[in-house]
């Protein structure tokens, strides 16, 4: 006896086919989230180092401001204000000292520390310009600090 319904459905070659189609729309999206994803790394990566140079520069710029005098030393600088603050520059960081400690990781290059645009000899001197090379990427990035003294200043 036949059966008079006709049952509807897929065979076994549609059903790869789909199957084939699927795998391969879904490997076209992992590598297009995977090449998204890696790009947001690098974003954030990048952004990041350019974020601690700035807070680097804004608290440089902060202290060198509210400081009275701004000494060189072998270690760094010591700037004397209401607090005395410490920077140590090394090649590949600059710690600033106080009650806490701040590392800003960055790499140094070139620091010079002057005088009335006279470089200073080692040892504990009194500045008014700090300047210095940062690497990033690849490119040099220039620092210049100044810190304007008043004649009463100079002579206490």
């Amino acid at each position: 006896m036949r059966n008079k319904y006709k049952i509807h459905a897929f065979t076994i070659l549609e059903m790869v086919i789909t199957m084939m189609v699927s795998a391969l729309l879904i490997g076209l999206a992992l590598t297009a989230y995977m090449v998204v994803y890696r790009s947001y790394l690098s974003f954030e990566k990048k952004n990041g180092e350019t974020s601690d140079i700035l807070q680097m520069d804004r608290t440089l710029q902060r202290d060198f401001a509210r400081s009275q005098h701004v000494y060189s030393s072998p270690e760094g600088l010591i700037l004397y204000g209401r607090d005395t603050l410490f920077y140590d520059f090394k090649a590949a960081y600059i710690v600033r000292r106080s009650a806490r400690a701040d590392t800003f990781h960055v790499e140094v290059r070139d620091v010079q520390a002057l005088f009335e645009n006279k470089p200073l000899a080692a040892g504990d001197s009194l500045i008014d310009r700090l300047s210095f090379r940062l690497v990033l990427r690849k490119d040099t990035i220039p620092f210049i600090y100044h810190k304007l003294y008043s004649s009463e200043e100079l002579f206490n």
